[in-house]
């Protein structure tokens, strides 16, 4: 599993529920041999909160890749925190590709396609995990297989207790 954390974020916003990374893990992990889950985000340094959740992933048996978000001013004086973690996760996909049969991408972002084509070249499964409106054409058309996240809310969503 590799896991575009900004872009499932948002996923979360547009669907209106939130995820249970727990019962996420267990979903994807099933009873085949599962070689890891890599979860990938900037973080904002000050944010205890954001820091608690990167170090829950960890413990429940996510590789968290992470990097601080970076303040870029454009020319119109505004500013906004960015962090692209799309060559980490590339790198990651291709890297670790000999442990693995099929990937599971939580992303929406055409820059996957490439590296999408590339996986399935070399004979892995590509399935792609996103929602509707989230998701570009060019990643659904490249994968072997689409997901949409909506239809798994009874399996994934987070308790309200």
């Amino acid at each position: 599993m590799f896991i575009d954390g900004n872009n499932l974020y948002f996923v979360q916003r547009k669907l209106k529920w939130n995820i249970d990374f727990e019962k996420l893990l267990n979903y994807f992990k099933g009873n085949e041999n599962f070689y890891n889950a890599f979860y990938y985000s900037g973080y904002d340094t000050t944010d205890q909160n954001q820091e608690n959740f990167l170090k829950a992933l960890t413990l429940i048996g996510y590789t968290v890749r992470k990097k601080p978000l970076k303040t870029i001013s454009s020319l119109d004086s505004e500013e906004k925190q960015k962090s692209n973690m799309d060559v980490e996760i590339t790198l990651d996909l291709i890297v670790t590709s000999n442990h693995y049969d099929e990937a599971y991408l939580f992303s929406g972002d055409s820059d996957f396609e490439s590296v999408v084509e590339y996986l399935r070249m070399i004979g892995k499964e590509v399935v792609v995990v996103s929602t509707l409106g989230h998701i570009a054409i060019e990643l659904r058309n490249a994968a072997d297989r689409y997901v949409d996240l909506a239809e798994l809310r009874e399996y994934l969503e987070k308790s309200h207790a």
